[in-house]
């Protein structure tokens, strides 16, 4: 079962685009018990593809550094962005912030998923 959820943001990104080459991942906080061992799967996983550049940041449960770290992934170029979301009523901003840049968000959903980009 986690392998499965860790593996899913992975290959959903992965099987978006044959050139994913750099993803970023925010988390909402690393000192949450599941999401260390959601972290951990995912770092483990992303090490046995050739070719990915895989890093995580953690947002401190900061909804303003969440943002900016998406923004920051934007502009170093990633091709494709993990969250997991600070604020489920965020999901607009941060999916703003993301731009054209695909995006996955894990283990929470944002509260409009509905109206949010495809």
């Amino acid at each position: 079962m986690k392998k499965t959820l860790i593996a899913t943001g992975l290959v959903a990104l992965m099987g978006t685009t044959a050139a994913a080459q750099e993803i970023g991942a925010s988390f909402s906080r690393f000192d949450d018990n599941w999401l260390t061992v959601l972290r951990t799967g995912m770092v483990e996983y992303a090490g046995t593809i050739d070719g990915l550049s895989y890093q995580q940041e953690d947002a401190s449960d900061d909804l303003a550094k969440q943002i900016d770290q998406v923004r920051n992934f934007v502009a170093s170029g990633v091709d494709a962005i993990i969250v997991n979301i600070v604020d489920t009523s965020a999901g607009a901003a941060v999916s703003a912030a993301a731009g054209d840049t695909p995006l996955v968000y894990v283990n929470r959903e944002p509260d409009n998923v509905d109206v949010l980009p495809a």
